[in-house]
This record gives structure tokens, C-alpha cells and sequence, in this order.
């Protein structure tokens, strides 16, 4: 289906769904409605994309723990060592995103080396942006994309010069 083509379903189901709610407005009260402020209304209740959303899905500890089949505590050691990024949410719960893993529940080969540059310089929920942002130095790939095509220490190379620049850059 052509963006045009989902472009006009989507109008076609909305005026329906308008149409049938006009139904139910006594006349005098739709004859006063302020268009453009439904518009509006309507429009700022659609999910907008967020840099954030990239961020995710995430793994919570159980889960997590369940999946790799080792203990909280061990989970906790890899966190502490930099080898998996588990930014906290703002009650307090560890969030693991699922990117950094590969299919066989390893974490991508190089991201420790990188998050042991960034998080001395930074929060993980700013290292996870930096890790999911398309950057200019990377040739418009994120570095997630760069690590999942890594297969050894010395493809690190402009990868890891880039989280120094931009650490250094943080510190200052």
C-alpha cells in the first residue's frame, strides 16, 4: 500500500468515526464547534516519533535473568562492569534494552569497550542515545549498527575514537 493509499484510509476511517460522533451533538452545539481546535486536538492525541522510542523494547532483571539463565546478582556484575547498559527509570526500575543483545543473548561484541569511554563522561540514558543516534562520523549509522557488524577489536577503531570525542567533549 502507497503512503498515499494508507494516507486516505486513515482520513476515510477518521471521518466515519467523526461523522458518527457529529450524530449524537445536538445541531446548535455542533454548529459552534471551533474546527481547527478539534483539528488540533485530534492531531496532538496521534503518538508523535521521540528519540526515545528507539531506546526500546526493553528487558526488565527478571526477565533478563530468566533469558541468559544466570542470577540477578550476576546480572548486576556485567551491569557494574560496563558490559550491559541498564539505565534506571524514574522509579527506581533497571531497564536492559534489547538491542545490545545478539540473538544468542550476548552482548554485542565492542559495546563494553565503548560504554567503558562513555559512562565515566555520562549517564546510560544519554550513552543509550548516543548509541542508537545516527551520527555524521559513523557515515549516518548509529553505533549499534557498527558494533553488530563488528567481528573484532580492530574494527573498533573509528567507533571508539568517536565516544572519546564526544566524552571528552561532556567532561568539559
Amino acid at each position: 500500500m502507497s503512503v498515499d493509499e494508507v494516507e486516505r484510509a486513515i482520513l476515510d476511517r477518521l471521518a466515519e468515526g467523526i461523522h458518527q460522533r457529529l450524530g449524537r451533538v445536538p445541531p446548535e452545539e455542533a454548529s459552534r464547534l471551533d474546527v481547527e481546535w478539534v483539528a488540533a486536538t485530534m492531531l496532538n492525541a496521534i503518538p508523535t516519533r521521540h528519540p526515545f522510542d528507539r531506546l526500546g523494547p526493553f528487558y526488565d532483571t527478571s526477565g533478563l535473568s530468566r533469558w541468559l539463565g544466570i542470577t540477578r546478582q550476576a546480572l548486576h556484575q556485567r551491569v557494574k562492569a560496563h558490559q550491559l547498559l541498564a539505565p534506571v527509570t524514574g522509579d527506581g526500575q533497571r531497564v536492559y534494552p534489547a538491542w545490545q543483545f545478539t540473538p544468542d543473548g550476548r552482548a554485542l561484541p565492542g559495546l563494553a569497550a565503548v560504554m567503558r569511554v562513555l559512562l565515566p563522561a555520562t549517564d546510560e540514558w544519554t550513552a543509550a542515545l548516543w548509541l542508537t543516534t545516527p551520527s555524521e562520523r559513523l557515515r549516518g549509522e548509529t553505533a549499534v549498527d557498527v558494533l553488530r557488524r563488528t567481528r573484532g577489536p580492530e574494527q573498533l577503531g573509528p567507533l571508539l575514537a568517536a565516544a572519546r570525542e564526544d566524552a571528552a567533549r561532556w567532561i568539559e
